[in-house]
């Protein structure tokens, strides 16, 4: 039976949707994450944003990653210096899997690299109840301002 090409694109869209198991592992790895970064005594957290294709249903299985922004509440540190609090944390947490910086994140990369974590650090710039503005680590040093939902609302 010869397919239509609405047909064979469903299809095709259906291989590269994530899997169920694909979704069930980063669903179980979002809370071991959150957990290990709210139990840091380096830092407190006010809340996390998912910010990336996977949490919003257009990533490609197998390519795709989880970017999570943390936000993180106190004193605003050097960039450098939140970056390597959440390595620390993580690192605590899961310490037989790979946990680096590669700015402006911090890396984690579960089941050997299957299942790759990116957590971004950040401090709300913007006051409560306007859009969140967050100051982010910049891809070679310092802060940058990043507004993820008005992304996302765009």
């Amino acid at each position: 039976m010869a397919l239509t090409v609405f047909q064979a694109f469903d299809i095709f869209l259906e291989r590269l949707t994530p899997l169920p198991s694909e979704r069930d592992a980063k669903a179980r790895h979002r809370l071991s994450v959150e957990t290990s970064l709210k139990g840091s005594a380096s830092f407190g957290v006010h809340r996390f944003r998912e910010t990336g294709s996977f949490g919003h249903g257009t990533g490609i299985r197998n390519h795709c990653d989880v970017d999570l922004l943390v936000s993180m509440t106190g004193s605003k540190p050097t960039s450098d210096t939140a970056l390597r609090w959440v390595k620390e944390a993580l690192k605590a947490s899961f310490p037989m899997t790979i946990v680096e910086i590669r700015r402006p994140t911090v890396v984690v990369r579960f089941a050997g690299g299957a299942e790759q974590w990116e957590i971004l650090p950040g401090f709300r710039a913007s006051p409560q109840g306007e859009t969140p503005v967050y100051d982010i680590p910049g891809p070679a040093s310092g802060w940058m301002s990043s507004a993820p939902t008005a992304h996302l609302d765009y």
